[in-house]
Formats: C-alpha cells, sequence, structure tokens
C-alpha cells in the first residue's frame, strides 16, 4: 500500500510539472522556427529572402499578408520590412547568424524624426566644373595638358577622376 501512494504521488508530482511547463516549451518552440519564415514552407531559406525582396521591390504585385510580414521583420523587428530583412534571412540561412531575430527595434521612428529626413533641401545643386584633361602620347614622350593631371618621366599621374 504504502509503495502505491509513492508512485501515485510522484504520477500527479510529474503531471503538474508537465502541464506547467508545456506553455513555456511550445512558446520557446514556435516562436524562432517561424520568425523569416515567410513562405511557410517550415524551414528559413533563401527563398524567404527572395519574397521579402520581391515585396520591398513591389509590394502590390509581391503581396504579403499579416502572418508573413511579421515572419519577414527580422532585422531592427519593428521597424518594418526592408531589403535589411531580407539580408538577415540569407545570414541565417548560410550559418552566419545563430537565430532570428538579428535585432530589436529599441524605440519606434518619431514623427519628428521622419518629417527631418523626408524634407527636401532648399540649397541649390553645387556648379560642376568643366575640366578638360588631355594625355598625348609622341613616340617616348608623353605630354600632359590640363589641370588633374601631370607627367613624370614615363608615368602619368591623375589626380581626379572626374564624373
Amino acid at each position: 500500500m504504502r509503495i502505491r501512494k509513492t508512485h501515485l504521488l510522484s504520477g500527479l508530482l510529474s503531471a503538474c510539472l508537465l502541464v506547467s511547463a508545456t506553455p513555456l516549451i511550445s512558446a520557446a518552440e514556435t516562436y524562432p522556427k517561424s520568425i523569416g519564415d515567410v513562405n511557410k514552407d517550415g524551414s528559413v531559406t533563401v527563398s524567404d529572402a527572395v519574397a521579402i525582396l520581391q515585396y520591398v521591390g513591389n509590394s502590390d504585385k509581391f503581396a504579403l499578408d499579416g502572418e508573413a510580414l511579421s515572419r519577414a521583420d527580422v532585422y531592427m523587428r519593428g521597424d518594418g520590412v526592408t531589403a535589411r530583412d531580407a539580408l538577415s534571412v540569407m545570414m541565417y540561412d548560410a550559418g552566419l547568424l545563430a537565430s532570428l531575430p538579428e535585432s530589436w527595434m529599441e524605440e519606434p521612428p518619431t514623427e519628428a524624426a521622419t518629417e527631418e529626413l523626408t524634407e527636401p533641401t532648399t540649397e541649390p545643386p553645387a556648379e560642376l566644373e568643366e575640366v578638360e584633361t588631355y594625355i598625348r602620347l609622341k613616340g617616348t614622350s608623353i605630354d600632359v595638358d590640363g589641370k588633374y593631371a601631370q607627367a613624370n618621366g614615363s608615368a602619368v599621374t591623375i589626380s581626379h577622376s572626374g564624373s
């Protein structure tokens, strides 16, 4: 009789531990497995990165549903889906990242910060300088005519690449 009570008590304690740990285990397993899996095929691969890039390039043609958008936001999680998210997915697929998401956003951008970035500049564009440089080869000599090149023996040094 005493052995039966011990077995019953250990069985009840085991059941309590199992029931209390189940939500923690399942929550820990589902979040990392689904994040980054944009196409929902069960694995994080380059095809998920391609889906992100297609969405970033043309969201009307390559739309993602809400769950896929949430899974796609793996870099600076919370700032939306960008091409950097696709790079993080590719790095994870290549084994360069141990887990996803790669990083989280500390604070969402404020309206004032985004207005500062999108405001057009009022300054006129810089004037382009018209410079022509001629390099002539005459037999064994070099003749340089212009502002940004110099001849020194058999070597020519060009100090400005132009535009």
